[in-house]
């Protein structure tokens, strides 16, 4: 009798040392890397969450943005970190699901990280300027076949998506990778930045940072990856509508992500937290004026959506012939 309650009380101890780290995390700033530049799709929505959880935890996260070679720079320096949850990736399908599968000489592995929480969807926009002479997505496309290797778009680093988007058009239309040129830069608002001046005539781009350019009327959209038009630019028709449906799968999505290993405790405690994000009008507010859709899953759910993410990347790399080994 007296080893089963000595069993039951170590038992009970234990527990409650768990629920104590739990209950005290964290205990310092925790440091949210973006893999993409300020002003980026993900930097607002890192931006975003870190201010919408601002009061859930007891520490601020502080949003560090480190960009560079299409996200590897980023969620490397996460996935090599310690899993302690002071440091965290605000996670992008580019440098988390296309760049592993596309390039299998990637630092890290798809699964080399505790998958949190999906955050959000984003769909693609294809966008030129306002006083481009392309009105339709057809426009475009017709411009590229008649001036094969002159006509370029802005992208967010060699196999980001807005690089792997650009491919998906040019293959739909039936044209050589190499009949537009592919111009990388640090992030998709330098890509943005390059198209209003002019310095590239067409950009794949996410509709979060293209959203306000377009309301003003600056840039043209000529058509977006939903399969349905949007609520807020009802007059962009979707790219089904422009007759290139195979690119209706084409979207980008956030997410947090740790270090692989991470203490379930304190996944738990994130979890949570991401939980009653998603129910915040303020985020939910800000995420769709963003031009993103809310979409936070479980820790279950996202390693799920994500291993099927780089199961469709690898499939589509093998078609285009473009995975690096």
């Amino acid at each position: 009798m007296r080893y089963r309650t000595l069993f039951l009380s170590i038992a009970i101890f234990a527990f409650s040392i768990g629920t104590v780290h739990a209950a005290g995390f964290p205990t310092k700033p925790i440091n949210l890397i973006v893999p993409f530049g300020a002003g980026s799709t993900t930097d607002l929505a890192a931006r975003s969450l870190a201010n919408a959880v601002k009061d859930m935890l007891p520490e601020p996260i502080v949003v560090v943005n480190r960009p560079g070679a299409s996200g590897i720079v980023a969620a490397a320096s996460v996935a090599n970190s310690q899993p302690d949850g002071y440091t965290m990736l605000m996670s992008r399908v580019s440098c988390n699901g296309a760049v592993p599968a596309l390039n299998k000489k990637t630092p890290y592995k798809v699964d080399d990280f505790t998958f949190v929480g999906i955050t959000e969807l984003n769909p693609f926009v294809i966008c030129v300027l306002a006083d481009s002479p392309y009105k339709t997505l057809d426009d475009l496309i017709k411009a590229i076949k008649e001036n094969p290797g002159k006509l370029s778009f802005g992208t967010s680093g060699a196999l980001s998506m807005l690089d792997i988007v650009g491919m998906m058009l040019l293959d739909a239309a039936g044209l050589p990778q190499q009949a537009a040129v592919s111009v990388p830069y640090k992030g998709d608002g330098d890509a943005k930045t390059a198209l209003l001046g002019g310095h590239i005539q067409f950009i794949p781009n996410n509709l979060s940072p293209m959203a306000d350019v377009m309301k003003a009327g600056t840039v043209r959209a000529l058509a977006v990856t939903t399969k349905e038009r949007l609520e807020n630019f009802p007059d962009v028709p979707t790219v089904a509508e422009a007759g290139y449906p195979a690119l209706s799968g084409a979207v980008g999505w956030s997410g947090f992500f740790g270090p692989k290993g991470m203490d379930a405790e304190t996944v738990k405690v994130y979890a949570e937290m991401l939980q009653k994000m998603k129910n915040d009008p303020e985020w939910l507010k800000a995420t769709k004026l963003l031009g993103a859709i809310p979409n936070v899953l479980t820790p279950e759910e996202s390693k799920a959506f994500v291993m099927k993410q780089y199961a469709d990347f690898e499939a589509l790399g093998k078609k285009l012939n473009i995975i690096v080994q």
